[in-house]
């Protein structure tokens, strides 16, 4: 029953959820009172508003001047997971194969691929294991921090470790799974992978799509709406 909920079921809902609470979120900082205060330094073109914005998201410059020990360990935990969805692309369009067509190191690279992808997913799960550990053992930071920060941090590190425990352990087959996935997109499903690990792995990253919407996991996008806002005064 669980399997045909989370395989067949669920992911429907999930994808609602996430597109209809995305939008909401997005309406209401679009709608939001604008600051009125004027901050410094404030840029003078267009150019230097995206370039400061670009900062921002791809080497988190605000933290990075604030707090670099952290900076270390947030940088390489979105910037592994970032990698790794870039990655899982692949089960939707094999762009690896689009590339190696008919050429035989295509076998040499797609096992390049998975050492490095086996790399990053450790990385990510130490990294996620270092933020837990802050939250848990540093005092000033324990005291700021709500149930839901330990929540969403241990979800993720929860679908970065049976993401690992697939790659070293879970032999199922990549062609299965991009089967699987095609027909839930073309809302044709087909059955999931027999895997445990597998089905648990795709349930928690579900969850994180109906939560993400309504958390703290939203500063990725709100990064854009709250520079842009503070950038226009």
């Amino acid at each position: 029953m669980f399997e045909i909920l989370a395989t067949r079921i669920f992911p429907y809902f999930a994808i609602a959820v996430f597109i209809f609470g995305t939008g909401w979120r997005i309406r209401h900082w679009i709608k939001g009172e604008k600051p009125k205060l004027t901050l410094f330094p404030v840029v003078s073109s267009r150019f230097q508003a995206v370039a400061e914005i670009g900062k921002e998201v791809v080497i988190f410059k605000s933290l990075l001047k604030s707090n670099r020990k952290l900076w270390i360990g947030t940088w390489i935990f979105h910037a592994g997971i970032a990698v790794i969805l870039v990655g899982h692309t692949r089960l939707v369009a094999d762009w690896l194969a689009s590339w190696t067509a008919g050429a035989d190191p295509s076998e040499g690279f797609a096992s390049f691929l998975d050492v490095i992808s086996k790399g990053i997913g450790v990385i990510v799960v130490l990294a996620a294991l270092f933020l837990l550990a802050r939250r848990i053992f540093l005092k000033k930071v324990s005291e700021i921090s709500s149930w839901e920060d330990y929540f969403m941090v241990t979800l993720l590190l929860a679908i970065a470790a049976t993401g690992d425990a697939l790659r070293f352990f879970g032999h199922v087959n990549q062609s299965e799974i991009r089967e699987y996935v095609r027909g839930l997109i073309a809302i044709r499903p087909v059955p999931a992978p027999e895997n445990p690990v597998f089905i648990l792995h795709f349930f928690l990253a579900q969850v994180l799509l109906v939560v993400a919407p309504f958390s703290k996991f939203m500063h990725i996008p709100g990064i854009f709406f709250s520079k842009i806002l503070v950038m226009r005064q």
